[in-house]
């Protein structure tokens, strides 16, 4: 069974709408395999609903062009 774990599209944190996902051995209760947005994309895209399909796989290339600017406070001009 593949599960999504998504951070939600309106929230404070970085990189939100972005997901990973994870294989998981129902029968045994373990995560058996743990995938990128990007890898879960290329392999099972097609099965994916929309708003995993639409996130932003710049966040996942480049994690600072999603940062939340008041996460970051190091990150602002003086």
């Amino acid at each position: 069974m593949l599960v999504a774990a998504q951070i939600i599209a309106h929230s404070n944190c970085d990189s939100f709408g972005t997901f990973t996902g994870f294989v998981v051995d129902a029968e045994n209760l373990r995560v058996v395999k743990r995938y990128n947005q990007l890898e879960v994309k290329r392999l099972y895209g097609s099965g994916l609903g929309p708003e995993l399909r639409d996130a932003d796989d710049g966040c996942i290339r480049s994690p600072k062009s999603c940062f939340v600017a008041t996460n970051h406070p190091e990150l602002s001009p003086p």
